[in-house]
């Protein structure tokens, strides 16, 4: 039980040091590669949700998206 309370201490640290750490090893254009593909990233699951699980098309999200690249 005691090696079950451990793993889950460390697991939010297993998601912050990579995040801490990845922008001081890259240059600045694969910061705003990975930001883009973030960007990205979220759009596509806000898509997913709305189309999958509420069964509605969303073209306001797109254009939003669109205008805004």
């Amino acid at each position: 039980m005691k090696q079950r309370a451990w793993t889950s201490s460390i697991k939010p640290l297993l998601w912050i040091l990579p995040i801490l750490v990845i922008p001081q090893l890259l240059g600045s254009f694969h910061l705003a590669l990975l930001n883009d593909i973030g960007i990205a990233a979220l759009v596509v699951v806000g898509l997913i949700l709305v189309s999958g699980i509420g069964g509605a098309q969303s073209f306001g999200q797109a254009a939003f998206v669109g205008i805004a690249a």
